[in-house]
């Protein structure tokens, strides 16, 4: 099984994570049959990446999903964690433990993550392109800027540059 390394920093997030996960434990729970810690990890990465919705575990009517994947050298199982929208340079990570506490993790703490090439979808030209117009050196905009990320959100072209599920 060929693996791809995805590599990005930690940021602090805007706390939504853990009541999302509280409200579709029992059906994360079902899915990963794991009990995850309620809250996530958040990573910017540095580069856009696309999964294939098809290869990973969808819940909450199907508008967020999990893929399975390993913290790199340590092969801690984690899953990313990513909403119908979500910016190609987010991920968030959930596991059964609190991952900033075991690592000792702090803003701007790098980390890799392996997981499955098979589940990385090819990213068209067009949809990097956007990206980098919208995105490139305003990464952690998504998480501390609510300005510019609003703005984003109302573009509809945004949707180029943002995570797409399979129907």
């Amino acid at each position: 099984m060929k693996h791809k390394k995805i590599k990005g920093c930690v940021n602090s997030g805007r706390g939504l994570a853990k009541a999302i996960i509280e409200n579709s434990y029992s059906e994360i729970e079902d899915l990963t049959s794991e009990k995850m810690y309620p809250g996530s990890l958040n990573i910017v990465l540095n580069r856009p990446i696309s999964f294939k919705s098809s290869q990973g575990h969808r819940f909450d009517n199907g508008r967020k999903c999990l893929w399975r994947a390993f913290i790199a050298d340590v092969k801690i199982p984690v899953y990313v964690y990513r909403w119908k929208g979500c910016p190609l340079h987010i991920i968030e990570l959930i596991s059964t433990e609190k991952l900033r506490e075991r690592f000792k993790l702090v803003n701007g703490s790098k980390l890799c993550i392996d997981i499955d090439d098979a589940m990385v979808a090819r990213l068209p030209f067009y949809r990097h392109f956007i990206w980098m117009i919208l995105w490139r050196y305003r990464e952690t905009y998504y998480y501390n800027n609510n300005k510019y990320k609003d703005m984003i959100y109302r573009l509809f072209i945004r949707s180029v540059a943002s995570q797409h599920f399979d129907e």
